[in-house]
């Protein structure tokens, strides 16, 4: 029976036809060799399935199946796969050469850690993403969350992991269930995986940018004329809190509460207040939070009527007006 490649790949796969090309090539002229990649087409419409089969490459399979959305996808490539260590890349993202040699270097250096990060840079606008608090200098090595934890040192965290600059050890992932599959979602399934990671095992960081982070092919991504919808771990949280410490919890509670709050504000700045009016219930202490309660429900009550404003022309002009609109805080995910 051949032996197992150390990593797995997974890539999900839908209507990236464009792209897919050059994410395989990524892969292929990675300096590690020691790697399979599972593609799952999910249901793609646009031939992006026929590029991947054209390619004819022994370590690359192409799984087919009726569109169930990325998580699922992820889900169904990681079953198909043995490999001790998965990592992840999406159809229209790419990964520099060195990128799984430097993993997994750094993490056979370090035969306790079960994950690892490192930077990416976001395109086409050039912006660069290192797992690293901003007070910190960014050299390779373990981290660990601080005692005690502060709510700003998750949410900067939780920024961090994104699926392309990943590998974790299969039995982590296995552990906590896999990546978020509901019928219909498209964004958060991956923030639902990694903050159970994150919250229960060390991590090796690398500051280098071995990922090119693409976002002109990403229907949630700039540009975007409708609301992202909430991230599922926000209404599924259970597992999560049962793998979190005790001293974590009241923390994690509250981090949770502020994404709520930028959830609900996205439904209702892009017109959904219903969807806004669903949140605050889930998270009482949303009626709690003082002005910013105020800014909310501003936005809820009076959006229809703005958005009928901007049609005719209209722009804020007063400052009262200015802080009325406001901008929520900054925490969310960098999911497509």
């Amino acid at each position: 029976m051949p032996r197992e490649p150390q990593v797995a790949i997974i890539m999900p796969l839908y209507n990236k036809r464009a792209w897919i090309a050059r994410a395989l090539h990524s892969v292929i002229n990675q300096t590690w060799t020691d790697w399979a990649l599972v593609v799952v087409d999910d249901g793609s419409t646009d031939g992006s399935a026929d590029v991947v089969a054209a390619l004819r490459h022994p370590q690359i399979r192409l799984i087919r199946q009726a569109n169930a959305g990325p998580g699922a996808a992820r889900n169904t490539a990681i079953a198909a796969s043995r490999s001790e260590w998965l990592a992840f890349l999406d159809a229209d993202d790419e990964w520099l050469p060195d990128y799984l040699d430097t993993a997994m270097r750094n993490l056979a250096a370090h035969p306790g850690i079960n994950a690892h990060l490192s930077g990416y840079l976001m395109c086409p606008d050039g912006r660069t993403r290192t797992p690293f608090l901003p007070h910190e200098t960014p050299k390779p090595g373990i981290w660990q969350w601080p005692s005690p934890l502060d709510e700003a040192t998750l949410a900067a965290a939780y920024l961090w992991w994104h699926s392309d600059i990943v590998v974790v050890r299969r039995s982590v992932v296995e552990a906590v269930g896999g990546f978020y599959a509901a019928p219909g979602c498209t964004f958060g399934e991956d923030s639902y995986l990694w903050l159970q990671v994150a919250l229960s095992n060390s991590v090796f960081r690398e500051p280098g940018l071995l990922c090119n982070y693409s976002t002109d092919a990403s229907e949630l991504g700039v540009g975007r004329r409708t609301a992202k919808p909430p991230e599922p771990i926000l209404f599924h949280h259970e597992k999560l809190f049962s793998l979190c410490p005790a001293a974590m919890k009241p923390v994690v509670a509250s981090f949770l509460e502020s994404l709520a709050y930028r959830a609900a504000w996205r439904q209702a700045a892009f017109g959904e207040p219903r969807d806004a009016r669903e949140i605050i219930r889930q998270y009482p202490g949303l009626r709690q939070r003082g002005f910013k309660t105020v800014q909310l429900y501003w936005q809820i009550w009076t959006n229809p009527a703005r958005r009928w404003l901007r049609r005719t022309g209209w722009r804020p002009r007063s400052r009262w007006q200015r802080i009325m609109r406001g901008v929520p805080p900054t925490a969310g995910s960098t999911a497509k």
